[in-house]
């Protein structure tokens, strides 16, 4: 549903869009202003599957967001939001979250408990830091938050063993958890423009690793167990100050 030209109140749009669902368990709202939806518009919405507010300048999702029980697929892409109400974390069954293009500051611990995501896009927002926790979500398999401020990684994030693809280009991080290498199923890493000054020395434990981008960023040396990484078919290293590169003995 496109709501950008109707004269009817946002709300009543979702209503009316709703009543459509029952069989296709499927509900996309975009391009119209609807801000704020009240708490018991989504109560009637506990049958969806996947659920779509995109560019609807909605400011806070409702308290009742983790009443969506079934719910797998998420985008609320291009919003204004600043935080995720605490029922977020109740969301068991969510595979697929679009947080993108927003103004997130923080992701709250219980996030953590969202065990079934497989893919996260949040790029595009203001986040500093990230959960603690953040490792617990180990069926991350594709993770994206190119364009925010993170400064550090929590150093649970190498218990991401599923992840394939990560994302964090554009970001401020001066460093890497030491246990970085940990994340053995990691196939694409992008880490352009960042500030990162050393990598971990057991970075090479990134056996499965094709593409990697670590360019505009402060790096003046490589660990010696980078000339592991014989899967390595992308390398992009340029816009830093590395004077030689390891050789595999």
């Amino acid at each position: 549903m496109d709501a950008g030209a109707s004269s009817t109140k946002p709300s009543e749009e979702f209503d009316a869009a709703l009543k459509g669902t029952d069989a296709t368990e499927k509900l996309v709202v975009r391009n119209c202003n609807l801000l704020v939806l009240p708490p018991e518009t989504l109560e009637r919405a506990t049958h969806l599957k996947e659920l779509r507010l995109e560019h609807a300048n909605l400011k806070q999702p409702p308290v009742s967001f983790g009443r969506l029980a079934l719910l797998e697929r998420l985008s609320l892409a291009g919003n204004q939001l600043e935080t995720l109400p605490l029922s977020f974390g109740q969301l068991k069954r969510l595979e697929e979250p679009d947080l993108s293009c927003n103004a997130l500051r923080s992701l709250l611990g219980n996030f953590c408990n969202l065990g079934a995501l497989r893919r996260l896009f949040v790029y595009d927002n203001a986040l500093k830091k990230l959960p603690r926790e953040f490792g617990a979500l180990r069926s991350l398999e594709m993770l994206d938050m190119h364009n925010n401020s993170l400064h550090k990684l929590p150093k649970s994030f190498p218990c991401l063993a599923k992840l394939t693809r990560l994302d964090l280009s554009r970001n401020k991080l001066r460093e890497l958890p030491e246990a970085f290498g940990n994340l053995s199923a990691l196939r694409v890493c992008n880490l352009e423009w960042n500030m990162i000054r050393d990598l971990p020395e057991l970075f090479g434990m990134l056996e499965a690793l094709e593409v990697l981008s670590l360019s505009n960023n402060a790096l003046y040396r490589l660990p010696a167990s980078f000339a592991e990484l014989t899967d390595l078919a992308n390398l992009s290293l340029t816009g830093n100050r590395i004077e030689c590169f390891p050789v595999r003995s």
